[in-house]
């Protein structure tokens, strides 16, 4: 029986839906259409969502929510989704995501809502064409042949545009298009068909499998990762790719570029030589924790430990025992004797198991795990020849009070020392390349709020920048994050400075990092700090208390200080006094005292260290210790100030190799 004769006005098409209907029907591709609007609820105009959040999509079977892809807050993700129907990667589009996230179904909006589960084409219009589950999209079919039609192609003339923005080519937004003849791409360099974005307002086009390449790589035996970069370092233009041994081309305008050493590889040559893809755990700094380590390393390097005992002869004498939530009312501060943080209770730490004995070890369980297992190491010039830190075999004998000056953050410290044995960087005969633990697991690579569009790298291949947006200070080798697009850099220690600290423990408001180099709520380039009473250029950052209107020096906040790698109310014995004696900090102190040794002033209120006696109020200068005691030693110990004299002054005359 012939299906016309049910249905005169007509032409009647055979069709599985495949998406829609399990079974094979007969319908008028007309009434097709209002049944399909009637059933889900959509316009005439458009078979797609309405506008309301939750609606049901015909190509889908659970209710879609409009989707704002990760990617826009973090640009630098490897985490990709794809159209389901058109098979695109979805990048910033605006799109639609399933109400389940285990169904990981994603629609670009415009796909969404322009295409359709059975059209006419122009072109073959003696048949309909019914949109079918694919991989990797979905494709037009003929009812009454094999011919196909991917739905872009099948749509153009319904102007479905799939628009989006994207790191390769900042100014503008991409358009999809479909290129039938081998096109060059402007990221890779290689000739591609099938589908590019293209800026037609500058003739950029990037075939689709540029937008999602892989951002870092591990290539051959190089010790730091590739990245993924869009922007050329000029520097480069002098190396040859690691793995064919060419130089760049002009239409070469992606990479996979080392930080470290600014060596590089083509992204085809990357691709087929993987050593291993390395997924990037970017770092948004600064981080929301008061305290920024030892909070980052948590996320990276922490691992359970179910051995309460804890022997780590590297960094401390005694055998080490696991606490937990039994010191929850302890009243005093603890202190972690490895990062110099303050140890949240009732989160485990370790402490030494002779305590009665009278060595008050306490270390991050954090801490403890990661410094005996870290391994750092920096390039020696611009190869990939190493060299890795060691434990410091005579902190205390070579540091007056274990004190060393450490070279990435520029800042003195008495945690577990390592050095560079084969760097030749010497004061009196004593090697002070000397880095700390919160330095040496510092991120490679993050992502900054005072420089959001790119990726800062920290590198070792630099020296004497030009002057930094975050401090005064200017830069030496081993301390700068770099972004290598756009010579941006801060030090280190500014980029792991947290985002809101307290200027003392109790304090009713937080005071928040300001690093947008503008003036201050009168509209002045300058202010007052509220400890020190000098001025703050506002040009480099500081923190404020938005409500009441205080601004305060790095230097001058005790948590972030100059000395807040410092761990301070060790005991020591020097020959110029009959009692014991306590190291204090005179910035936390407050109040000016008089040494007596020199008999000249210790400031209160500056970041210096003094030692006092408890017994009978005697101060001397942290520096006047040192003499007395290597008098009476005849011996030679550094105290952090001269190596950071030391270093200032051998730097400038580029003593350092």
């Amino acid at each position: 029986m012939h299906a016309s004769l049910f249905h005169p006005n007509h032409s009647i098409y055979i069709f599985e839906i495949v998406v829609i209907f399990s079974s094979l029907t007969f319908n008028c591709i007309h009434h097709l259409r209002e049944n399909i609007q009637r059933h889900f609820r959509i316009s005439s105009t458009s078979l797609t969502l309405s506008d309301m959040e939750g609606d049901m999509h015909f190509s889908h079977d659970h209710p879609l929510i409009s989707f704002r892809d990760e990617m826009e807050e973090d640009a630098f993700t490897d985490n990709y989704h794809s159209c389901k129907i058109c098979g695109l990667p979805i990048l910033f589009a605006p799109s639609y995501t399933c109400t389940f996230a285990a169904c990981d179904f994603f629609l670009h909006e415009s796909c969404a809502h322009k295409i359709q589960p059975v059209i006419i084409h122009p072109n073959h219009k003696d048949h309909a064409l019914c949109l079918q589950v694919g991989s990797p999209n979905f494709f037009y079919k003929s009812v009454d042949s094999d011919f196909k039609m991917h739905p872009l192609d099948a749509t153009a003339v319904d102007d479905v545009e799939i628009k989006s923005k994207h790191k390769s080519h900042p100014p503008h937004p991409l358009v999809a298009h479909c290129r039938q003849i081998l096109t060059r791409c402007d990221a890779c360099g290689e000739r591609h068909d099938g589908f590019f974005f293209s800026c037609q307002q500058c003739k950029f086009w990037i075939h689709q499998d540029c937008t999602i390449l892989p951002t870092t790589l591990n290539l051959l035996s190089n010790p730091w990762p590739f990245l993924l970069v869009y922007s050329i370092p000029a520097i480069s233009q002098y190396y040859e790719c690691i793995v064919c041994l060419k130089s760049l081309l002009p239409t070469h305008n992606a990479i996979y570029l080392c930080p470290q050493t600014f060596q590089f590889s083509h992204v085809r040559c990357g691709l087929e030589n993987i050593q291993s893809k390395t997924r990037l755990e970017l770092i948004q700094l600064p981080d929301d924790e008061f305290d920024t380590f030892p909070s980052l390393e948590i996320r990276t390097y922490s691992q359970p430990d179910e051995d309460p005992s804890h022997e780590n002869e590297n960094f401390h004498e005694h055998p080490l025992i696991l606490v937990g939530d039994e010191e929850d009312g302890h009243t005093y501060k603890l202190v972690c004797d490895i990062c110099i943080q303050t140890i949240t209770i009732p989160s485990p730490f370790y402490r030494c198991s002779q305590q009665t004995g009278g060595c008050s070890f306490l270390a991050h369980k954090v801490c403890s795990e990661l410094l005996p297992i870290i391994k750092f190491v920096i390039p020696i010039g611009y190869g990939r020849d190493t060299i890795m830190a060691e434990p410091c075999p005579n902190q205390a004998k070579w540091f007056f009070n274990s004190i060393f000056f450490c070279m990435f953050c520029h800042l003195p410290c008495n945690a577990p020392c390592y050095f560079f044995s084969e760097i030749v960087f010497r004061l009196y005969d004593i090697p002070c390349m000397m880095v700390n633990l919160s330095c040496m697991a510092a991120p490679s690579i993050i992502k900054h709020i005072s420089h959001s569009q790119h990726l800062l790298f920290r590198t070792t291949a630099y020296r004497r920048a030009s002057p930094v947006s975050c401090c005064s200070r200017g830069c030496f080798l081993y301390d700068v994050y770099k972004c290598t697009i756009c010579d941006f850099c801060i030090h280190i220690r500014c980029a792991l400075l947290p985002k809101r600290v307290r200027f003392r423990e109790f304090d009713q408001h937080p005071l928040n990092l300001i690093t947008t180099g503008t003036s201050n709520s009168s509209g002045s380039d300058h202010d007052i700090c509220e400890v020190c009473e000098e001025g703050i250029e506002c040009k480099y950052w500081f923190y404020h208390c938005a409500k009441c209107d205080y601004s305060f020096h790095i230097n001058c906040i005790p948590s972030v200080g100059y000395l807040s790698k410092v761990k301070f109310g060790g005991k020591f014995d020097i020959p110029c006094h009959s009692h014991t004696l306590t190291l204090k900090r005179m910035l936390t102190y407050g109040r000016n005292e008089k040494c007596g040794h020199c008999h000249k002033i210790i400031p209160g209120l500056v970041d210096q260290a003094a030692f006092s006696c408890s017994q009978c109020d005697y101060w001397i200068h942290f520096s006047c210790a040192r003499d007395s005691f290597t008098s009476s030693q005849d011996c030679t110990s550094l105290v952090f100030e001269e190596i950071n004299e030391g270093v200032i002054s051998l730097m400038e005359t580029d003593e350092i190799n």
